[in-house]
């Protein structure tokens, strides 16, 4: 039986999933309509949802109430959670902010209509050995690039810089004003970056001695970093088309990001803000330390540097290959959020999966990019 108060994704159009063809796009084939299982299988082979990401405790827990939705059943569609024609939205940040930017993406894949096809991606130095999972059933991860471009169809974009140090340190500043001249973005969501302090933790956290040198020149930020970067997004982007997104329930010092926006700028002259902590509403923590992989997955007993995940923990956790229990505990809300939460039972697939309140935050965010246009 659902838990009470829980929330299904209902498909209202015709369900897909999408496969990759030689050629890179992804071809759609369609699922059953209206299916109570839709979510449940879609989500099986989400190849842009990494898999810690979507949470699935072996019984449902009362004390992670706070990762159902409140709206009632069936009034989230995919639809919403797709960009406006001509948008070419540039999502920057830490691994914080792709989440956002993957949720879009399997939107985009996930619609009757599906347009979507990789451009260009590339993978930091830093994260080179780094594997993904993506999906409920780990399957392989389309998204896993730290910078990527994915034309979407409808003239419509989305490019996301996600932990690339070569356009998030203070030496690349001139490279990432030239690169935003480029690429004609109709609209920016970012998040501060990582500090210093960050990039240097995880570097003496891994067993790479080898680090890239670019990685050690993060130590060289000044305390003006914050405001020389925003000045730079400035430049491009009049205040109503670049949005500053919070980090979600004060995270900023958990995770070592810039403060955005800085000093003097809360009056918004500069961005228009859009307020994570207020749009999710609750905790639903991913807790990227458990190891607990579902029957027939991924094994996550090797931590060796081919086997580190992607994201915030400097190397700690486990290419993802686990499904976290969700937690909505004072303490998980300086973590990576739960996009969905399914019910599992051990050697049996996650069922009956619900929205969790991320995909309500993203769905306002593109609510806040549709009223830019």
């Amino acid at each position: 039986m659902r838990p009470a108060g829980s929330v299904l994704l209902v498909l209202l159009a015709a369900d897909v999933a999408c496969r990759t063809s030689p050629e890179g796009e992804l071809q759609p084939r369609t699922l059953a309509p209206h299916s109570a299982s839709a979510l449940d299988d879609l989500l099986g082979s989400a190849s842009f949802l990494y898999s810690k990401y979507l949470c699935a405790p072996l019984e449902w827990q009362d004390t992670v109430a706070g990762c159902a939705q409140s709206e009632p059943a069936g009034s989230i569609e995919w639809d919403t959670l797709r960009l406006p024609p001509n948008t070419n939205l540039l999502i920057y940040g830490p691994s914080l902010i792709r989440e956002i930017a993957q949720l879009l993406l399997q939107a985009e894949q996930s619609s009757p209509d599906a347009s979507i096809r990789l451009v260009s991606g590339n993978r930091d130095p830093f994260h080179a050995d780094v594997g993904c999972f993506c999906g409920t059933t780990f399957v392989e991860c389309a998204s896993c690039y730290d910078m990527a471009t994915w034309e979407l169809g409808q003239n419509r974009r989305i490019t996301y810089v996600t932990n690339y140090l070569e356009l998030q340190l203070p030496s690349g500043l001139e490279d990432l004003d030239r690169w935003l001249g480029e690429q004609q973005f109709t609209t920016a969501a970012i998040m501060g970056p990582h500090l210093e302090e960050y990039y240097a933790a995880a570097e003496n956290s891994t067993s790479n001695n080898g680090a890239p040198g670019h990685v050690k020149e993060r130590r060289q930020m000044t305390n003006g970093w914050a405001d020389q970067l925003w000045d730079v997004f400035a430049s491009h982007f009049e205040p109503r088309k670049l949005i500053h997104v919070s980090a979600w329930f004060g995270t900023e010092a958990n995770f070592g990001l810039v403060e955005w926006p800085p000093p003097g700028d809360e009056a918004g002259t500069k961005a228009t803000a859009f307020n994570t902590t207020e749009e999710l509403g609750a905790v639903c923590g991913a807790p990227g330390y458990n190891k607990d992989p579902i029957d027939g997955g991924p094994q996550a007993s090797e931590n060796s540097d081919s086997n580190r995940a992607d994201g915030d923990y400097g190397g700690e956790d486990l290419e993802g290959s686990h499904l976290p229990v969700p937690c909505d505990a004072p303490s998980c809300a300086a973590m990576h959020q739960c996009m969905f939460v399914c019910q599992r039972s051990p050697g049996t697939a996650p069922k009956n999966c619900d929205a969790a309140p991320f995909v309500h935050m993203t769905q306002r965010l593109v609510g806040l990019l549709v009223a830019t246009q």
